[in-house]
């Protein structure tokens, strides 16, 4: 079970797909000539730092600022090079509503939504987040991939691309947005291709793990029994999509390229038969592939409080505590209890860096004076770690500064 941070990431998932605007047919038999290797892009970093859409609310003209935590410096920067700006006017150049954010090494994309727009703006900005300008106007896409030439996802129904220079639309599938993103979804990349997986909600056809390339073309590697595939916990790791197997609590991984199902772990059995305070298995479990290790979070009630308990899963089928843990700061139980039911939440991997990891260590509480008295103001603390340290339960991070 994930908390909510108040330093807001707005990854708010927006329902539908607007008209499409004027774009290619789709494609028959298409396949792609670019060299350049696939990119996943639901990270949000590259070499130059993690990015995140942040509401500053306490400015006199409240709005969405896009944010750079920087690597080099440990420094969170609001990315704007106009010199002087106080970032709360409209043409401020951090300001964005776009979503997804699609960072890349050489480049950042934003499709700018507005309620009263049918095409939204499409803005590429530097590598650093600065210089937005536009190269197209889109319906709204939700983007799973990339390389030199295109921008990869769904939208309307459909598979396709998006020219990164000119945005250009091409549907190169139609129907595989239900099979893997309304019913599914892009686990990551094998052998230059999509991995996904598509599941039937009411668990009466099996679920299907397939192989999505390019151009649209889909192979399917393996099916799942419905009754034991736990569609929101699957990860890719190397070869293999690893998956919680319901009726158990194993984690079961299925290998691309044979097909052959292995246990991993049933180390974790004991977990799965704690069904307390209403909570069912697949609300109660999140997995996580960092570093190529399965990470298992496990969640319960005790005493009214959320329990929240973090496992590294071992080659040996092993599994290992990890005792890291966020630190609530300047926390007032009596203020807050009714907002933040747990004072004990384990330390949150963000998003991966080489051997690094942009990881959420602390939340800093503050209070604000309204009309209706105090309100809580809980700010998300970031950091760096080295993967290796947090994968043996080391809690050894460098905090990212925040200029006031």
């Amino acid at each position: 079970m994930r908390r909510i941070f108040c330093a807001i990431c707005l990854l708010a998932l927006l329902a539908g797909c607007a008209p499409a605007g004027s774009a290619a047919p789709l494609a028959e038999n298409e396949s792609s000539a670019v060299a350049e290797p696939l990119a996943l892009v639901n990270q949000s970093t590259n070499g130059i730092g993690y990015f995140s859409l942040y509401y500053d609310s306490n400015s006199s003209n409240p709005g969405t600022l896009l944010t750079r935590w920087d690597f080099g410096d440990m420094t969170m920067h609001i990315v704007c090079s106009a010199p002087n700006c106080d970032h709360t006017s409209e043409t401020c150049e951090a300001r964005s509503n776009g979503y997804p954010l699609v960072v890349l090494e050489d480049a950042i994309y934003t499709l700018e939504y507005a309620p009263d727009l049918e095409l939204y703006p499409l803005m590429v900005r530097d590598a650093d987040g600065t210089h937005p300008r536009q190269v197209g106007a889109l319906a709204y896409w939700f983007f799973v991939g990339a390389d030199a030439e295109y921008l990869y996802g769904f939208c309307d129904g459909a598979f396709g691309r998006v020219s990164r220079t000119n945005g250009t639309e091409t549907f190169l599938a139609h129907g595989l947005q239900d099979d893997f993103f309304t019913s599914g979804k892009v686990l990551g990349i094998w052998q230059d291709r999509f991995v996904a997986i598509n599941w039937d909600i009411s668990s009466e056809q099996p679920a299907r793990i397939c192989l999505l390339d390019r151009s649209g073309d889909v192979t399917e590697i393996a099916q799942v029994d419905p009754t034991h595939f736990c569609y929101p916990m699957c990860i890719l790791i190397e070869n293999e999509v690893m998956y919680l197997d319901r009726p158990t609590g194993d984690i079961v991984a299925i290998h691309l390229e044979t097909g052959e199902t292995r246990t991993v772990t049933q180390a974790l059995r004991s977990y799965n038969a704690l069904e307390t305070q209403d909570f069912y298995k697949t609300q109660r479990w999140y997995l996580q592939n960092v570093q190529d290790h399965p990470i298992v979070e496990v969640t319960d009630f005790v005493n009214d409080s959320l329990q929240e308990t973090v496992f590294c899963v071992n080659e040996d089928g092993s599994v290992s505590e990890l005792p890291q843990r966020q630190e609530m700061r300047g926390f007032d139980e009596q203020l807050y209890k009714d907002y933040y039911n747990t004072k004990d939440a384990p330390l949150t991997v963000l998003a991966e860096w080489d051997d690094q990891l942009v990881v959420n260590c602390a939340v800093q509480f503050s209070t604000i004076d309204t009309v209706d008295g105090p309100v809580m103001n809980p700010q998300s603390v970031y950091a760096v770690m080295d993967a290796e340290d947090y994968l043996v339960g080391k809690e050894i991070y460098r905090e990212f500064t925040v200029p006031d």
